[in-house]
């Protein structure tokens, strides 16, 4: 991570990935399914955190519409999701 905050995140990317999936409605109703699915799923609080961590980041990488091309775009987008922490925001959203 680049140590930098942003609104109370760890970073920029971290606060605009965890905005856009709580402020599109269909991205926040496929979230709430997801949190739904690891409280069940798990008991222990690290295993709901790490598991959603990893599908949330497998989700949201599996959106990327350029992912097959070589860009500076691609580059850059890439970049730029793997500065986000999925730690952090699923520790958010499992505390919601």
């Amino acid at each position: 991570m680049n140590g930098k905050k942003y609104n109370g995140w760890n970073n920029y990317e971290t606060w605009l990935t965890a905005l856009w999936i709580d402020n599109e409605y269909s991205s926040y109703q496929y979230r709430c399914e997801l949190v739904e699915e690891v409280k069940e799923e798990h008991e222990d609080e690290d295993k709901r955190e790490n598991c959603l961590a990893s599908s949330l980041k497998n989700w949201i990488e599996s959106q990327n519409p350029i992912t097959e091309s070589t860009s500076l775009f691609t580059d850059l987008l890439n970049s730029a999701l793997s500065e986000v922490d999925w730690q952090e925001i699923a520790e958010n959203f499992l505390t919601e």
